[in-house]
């Protein structure tokens, strides 16, 4: 008999759990929130959440509801959401 097949996201029997297949997300890589200080700018939010600072705009496009037009104009407290790692 041929051996068992692991379960797919999304499929879940009875005597398997849900995995992930290689290369899609689990619940690790999913995304957060970061609450902006003074002195935070989205370059520095996307180097210090994500690793990379040109993800600032994958935070932008995320959050361009509660920031506005203009990028630069983060406000103390504000919270943004950050995309998967």
């Amino acid at each position: 008999a041929a051996p068992p097949q692991p379960a797919a996201v999304g499929d879940i029997g009875d005597d398997q759990p849900l995995i992930p297949l290689p290369g899609q997300p689990g619940p690790a890589q999913a995304g957060g929130s970061y609450t902006i200080k003074p002195g935070d700018y989205l370059w520095k939010v996307a180097r210090e959440q994500l690793g990379d600072a040109n993800r600032w705009t994958e935070i932008y496009a995320l959050n361009k509801d509660a920031i506005g037009d203009n990028p630069s104009l983060l406000q103390p407290g504000q919270v943004l959401k950050i995309p998967a790692a």
